[in-house]
């Protein structure tokens, strides 16, 4: 099987059209990780996120690309990989109000340093009104080679949305607040590896009640942690194995 970068480095250099549906992959339940601190941080962490059982690792060097490239990040996307796995590159949208020229320079840069073009569009919008702010930077993505675009709404948005992005991120919150969530009915009429709930705040006692509400909730991908604001994504959680025997 060839990682995301073989692939990646057999795409030309000539303009790619920009796919106009999505393209979903049949996974069984996984986890999305965003790797929110530097491999230096906690080297442990990033040997165990090298596992093709995750669906994919969220990339964030500082809120994005940074300002030059940094050749730590760039050994340990190269192990994950080469083993197989996906890195979704970490690009905020500011809920549509982002320059769109920011937001493909920072795909680009991605590309350029990291050989990365999956991404994850962070603080997307929700509403109707910003769909074709939408379809611009996801059509960006897909001619910078992106196979995979995840967009984090963290609330269940507009439906329309689902025509553009291989994955819906629809909550992103502490465990209380999963615990009292009432999805609406309309994702009921996509596959279930379509959405991403992200659980933060979440001790270990908790961990299978999360992972079965998910499966309530008809959501595949889940990330759960017991870290907490202000970035519950600072480290893995002590239970990481249980999510890593998702996706066996």
């Amino acid at each position: 099987m060839l990682s995301r970068r073989k692939l990646l480095q057999v795409v030309t250099a000539a303009a790619v059209t920009p796919a106009a549906a999505v393209r979903p992959r049949p996974v069984p339940d996984s986890a999305l990780v965003p790797a929110y601190f530097h491999p230096e941080v906690s080297p442990e962490d990033w040997l165990s996120l090298a596992d093709r059982r995750l669906y994919a690792v969220v990339l964030n060097i500082d809120s994005g690309p940074g300002p030059a490239p940094d050749p730590v990040f760039q050994r340990v996307v190269r192990r994950i990989e080469d083993g197989g796995g996906t890195v979704a590159a970490y690009v905020d949208v500011s809920y549509a109000r982002r320059d769109p020229a920011l937001v493909a320079e920072d795909l680009r840069r991605y590309r350029d340093w990291y050989e990365v073009a999956d991404v994850f569009f962070d603080q997307a919008p929700a509403t109707p009104d910003a769909l074709p702010y939408m379809r611009s930077v996801t059509e960006a993505a897909r001619t910078e080679g992106a196979d995979l675009v995840v967009f984090n709404h963290g609330v269940y948005p507009d439906p329309a949305y689902a025509a553009l992005a291989d994955v819906l991120v629809t909550f992103e919150g502490p465990v209380d607040a999963y615990r009292a969530l009432v999805p609406p009915s309309w994702p009921r009429s996509h596959p279930r590896h379509r959405f991403c709930h992200l659980v933060h705040t979440c001790p270990s006692g908790r961990l299978e009640e999360v992972l079965t509400l998910a499966r309530r909730h008809h959501t595949a991908l889940v990330y759960v942690t017991d870290r907490s604001m202000p970035n519950p994504y600072d480290r893995l959680p002590p239970y990481f194995p249980r999510l890593l025997a998702l996706g066996s």
